[in-house]
Parts: C-alpha cells; sequence; structure tokens
C-alpha cells in the first residue's frame, strides 16, 4: 500500500510545486544588511544534490572551485549517498549532507519542513547551484539557505523539471548562468561543469578525468593477486545487461587473461551476484554488500580491470585509473558516457559498447513505441538488449 501511495505522489509531484515555488520564491532567505554580510563572508556553499555517479563526474570541477576558493571556507550541500566520497575527497571544509529521497517526495511535508529550518542556520557570501540537472527541490534547498549572492547554472536544451516550473525559480537566484552551445546539447557533462566552472570564476582550467583520493580499507577486504570486477546493478532493470551474458563476458575475461573474478554491488544487489555465480565456470569473489561505497571503490581502484552498466562502478573505475568498459544504452549517449576531456592527462577512459540506433538520445522520457512495447516484453530498452556477447567480446579484445 506504502509503494501504490508514493507513486500517486510521484504522478501528482507537478501538481504540488505549484505549493512549493511561490513558498520558495517567498522565503528565499538574502542577506543584504551589514551585519549579515560580514557574518558570512569568506564562506562559499556549493550545492550539488546529484546522485552518485553524476557527483563523481563533477569532482574535476569541484577541485578547481577550490582551487580558485582556496583563501575561504568551502562548504559543500550535497546528496547524502554522496557524504563519504565528498569526505574522502578533502575538498570540502564542511559537509551538509540531504536526503534526496525523501526531499525529492513532495508529500513529505515534516521532512522539508525540519530540513528547511535546519539549513536556514547556514549563512554564505556566495551560494553556487552547480548541477545541469536541476529540479524544483534543488531550489527549495537554495532558498532555504541565507546567501548575499546566489549563482546557478541553466541550461534550457534538457530541463529535468518542467521548464515552465524553473521559469518561474529562476527568480531565487541573482545570477543565471546558460551554459548551452547551438549543435552541442549532448556535451559530456564534464565538460559543461568545467564550462560553467570557468564562467564563474574567470579559471582557464582544462576539464579532465576526475581523480578520487585512495582511502584506508579494511585488510580482509584486499583481495590478493590480479582480479577483475563485475558491477551489474544500475539504478533499474531497464537499464541493466542480462546477468547470462554478464557472465558469459566475464567467463572471457577469465580466460583470456587468467585474472579471478570479483563482483560488486549494494546489499540489495545480492540476487545479481548469485546469477553470475550460477552462469560461471569457476570461483566467483563475492563482495556484493559486504564493503562500504568507499572500500567497494578501493577494491576497484585495486583490479585490473571493470566491467558494468551505466552506474557509479564505471565512473569509479574512471576516478581511479581502472580501465573499464560499460554496456550502454542510447538514452543519453555523450551525456555521461563515453567520457569527453579537454586533457585526459594520460588517464584510461571508460570504454563503452553499444548498439547504435536511430533512437538514440530519446532521454528516457521520450521513448519510441517499439521500445515501450520490447519493455514490456523484456523488461529492457530495446538499446541494452541488442548488445550482444560477440560484441562485448570484440570490445574487449581491443581493451584486454
Amino acid at each position: 500500500m506504502g509503494s501504490i501511495i508514493r507513486k500517486i505522489v510521484v504522478r501528482i509531484t507537478p501538481v504540488l510545486w505549484l505549493v512549493d515555488i511561490p513558498r520558495l520564491r517567498k522565503n528565499n532567505k538574502k542577506i543584504t544588511d551589514r551585519a549579515g554580510i560580514e557574518k558570512a563572508s569568506g564562506r562559499v556553499a556549493l550545492v550539488r544534490l546529484d546522485a552518485i555517479g553524476d557527483f563523481i563526474i563533477w569532482l574535476d570541477s569541484a577541485a578547481e572551485f577550490r582551487k580558485q576558493f582556496n583563501d575561504r571556507t568551502l562548504v559543500l550541500v550535497c546528496n547524502k549517498a554522496c557524504e563519504g566520497i565528498a569526505k574522502a575527497s578533502g575538498l570540502f571544509d564542511e559537509i551538509v549532507p540531504v536526503d534526496t529521497g525523501k526531499l525529492n517526495y513532495a508529500g513529505n511535508f515534516k521532512f522539508r519542513k525540519q530540513l528547511v529550518e535546519e539549513l536556514n542556520r547556514i549563512s554564505v557570501e556566495i551560494l553556487i547551484q552547480t548541477a545541469f540537472t536541476r529540479r524544483v527541490y534543488t531550489d527549495v534547498v537554495v532558498s532555504a539557505i541565507a546567501a548575499a549572492k546566489k549563482v546557478t547554472i541553466r541550461d534550457t536544451s534538457f530541463d529535468n523539471a518542467a521548464r515552465w516550473a524553473l521559469d518561474r525559480t529562476d527568480a531565487i537566484y541573482d545570477e543565471v548562468i546558460d551554459t548551452n552551445e547551438s549543435g552541442h546539447e549532448d556535451m559530456m557533462e564534464i565538460l559543461r561543469n568545467a564550462r560553467f566552472t570557468r564562467l564563474v570564476t574567470g579559471s582557464t582550467f582544462k576539464s579532465s578525468v576526475p581523480v578520487l583520493k585512495a582511502s584506508p580499507i579494511r585488510e580482509e577486504l584486499i583481495l590478493q593477486g590480479d582480479y577483475f570486477v563485475v558491477f551489474p546493478g544500475g539504478s533499474f532493470k531497464a537499464k541493466m545487461w542480462p546477468m547470462d551474458r554478464f557472465a558469459e563476458a566475464a567467463q572471457y575475461i577469465h580466460d583470456k587473461t587468467g585474472w579471478k573474478c570479483c563482483v560488486c554491488g549494494a546489499p540489495n544487489e545480492k540476487y545479481l551476484a548469485r546469477a553470475l555465480i550460477e552462469n560461471y565456470k569457476g570461483d566467483v569473489i563475492d563482495m556484493t554488500g559486504k564493503t562500504s561505497l568507499i572500500e567497494s571503490i578501493e577494491i576497484i581502484r585495486n583490479a585490473r580491470f571493470l566491467i558494468g552498466n551505466d552506474t557509479s562502478g564505471i565512473h569509479f573505475a574512471a576516478a581511479t585509473g581502472t580501465k573499464a568498459l560499460c554496456v550502454f544504452g542510447g538514452w543519453h549517449y555523450g551525456r555521461f558516457l563515453p567520457y569527453d576531456v579537454e586533457d585526459d592527462k594520460g588517464r584510461p577512459l571508460p570504454a563503452v559498447c553499444v548498439k547504435n540506433m536511430q533512437c538514440f538520445n530519446c532521454h528516457i522520457i521520450n521513448k519510441s513505441k517499439e521500445c515501450q512495447n520490447h519493455m514490456r516484453q523484456t523488461g529492457l530498452f530495446t538499446c541494452v538488449d541488442e548488445v550482444s556477447v560477440e560484441q562485448v567480446k570484440e570490445a574487449l579484445d581491443r581493451i584486454l
């Protein structure tokens, strides 16, 4: 029953925006008095409420913000899921985690009230909303933080909320920076982040592959010998390549290299590990649900290779210098993958294995009727299901 109610609320979220938008505009916290400005002086807030993979991609630009604001206190307001990564990065002086799952659930009025009260205690000289995928709930957070100046990225080539809604919430910002370039609507996110950072700070830095510094790991999690990682999870089933195919690809990697197979994932992905083990001829090191997020990153760092879906694991591999192959669909082709940077600094970029189709860049919400029918029959996006094991093996031959 709870899930049914949640689905209903998600469906009516745009209607609830009609409550959110006037409220956040009316209650937008601005610092205008001298005492308030003096108190907030030297403090800069970066708001980044994206999911883990998007957050990893942004760390390249975050490092530049740290460099440009090196003499100021840098406050990060982030998705709670990214808090550990943010701490490990060493880039931020203060971190304010937000439970975006509860925040995105527009009917959770009690949680929002408590969150706004907590955020009201923060005051900064400059607030910068850095996420391209801005939502109305992002602006609920921004409006609650007191700042002398508020800046946001806005790119009308793709809005993550209805355009009419963001047109109205733009009013809480002192500066709205459009990063859109004609003909580059699906610009790789690293490039877009860098462009925004340069426009805000006046920096001339060139985008590169994000870097995650090494963190301590429990001794029992240090795997001996050469191994590769299978990271088979995904944000939802339609994006996930079938496990029998992953097992066949993993078998090919092992037979070709002699490396041991290790599978990683969240506790709720144990069923994927079981499916891999059932279809794999040999021993599998199953680390699913046995590590923290930071520990899983270190396991990937020490691996020889990673293969996975379009999920955070691919970005962990990139940020730790581990070669990787992503079995990828075309819903946002070019935006998150394949990687495109101005200076790779000799670091390996994740490779992608895709089946090119005319419906690429459907942004999921504009799926073709054929894809919708295919999903009803198989549970998978057509572009994911069309990627064959033979195609993946050919990609592996080019990489390994």
